[in-house]
């Protein structure tokens, strides 16, 4: 199991858009062992927490004109 700081930078990558893992899911995916630890450290990187950044993600894939037409 990673240690959190081994699992810091790769936080943002794991909340994908489409992902329906949980955040508890994913926090332990990344070695946390509780989702208030992972959703903190989040919110400190990224400056949301994992559901405003999948909103934001969402909305940005939505806004986005297709590709290669």
């Amino acid at each position: 199991m990673p240690t959190n700081r081994q699992s810091e930078s790769g936080i943002p990558a794991i909340v994908r858009v489409g992902t329906t893992d949980s955040v508890q899911s994913i926090a332990e995916q990344v070695g946390y062992l509780y989702p208030m630890s992972f959703i903190r450290v989040f919110k400190k990187l990224e400056g949301l927490t994992p559901g405003e950044y999948r909103k934001e993600q969402e909305a940005c894939q939505i806004a986005a004109p297709p590709t290669g037409m």
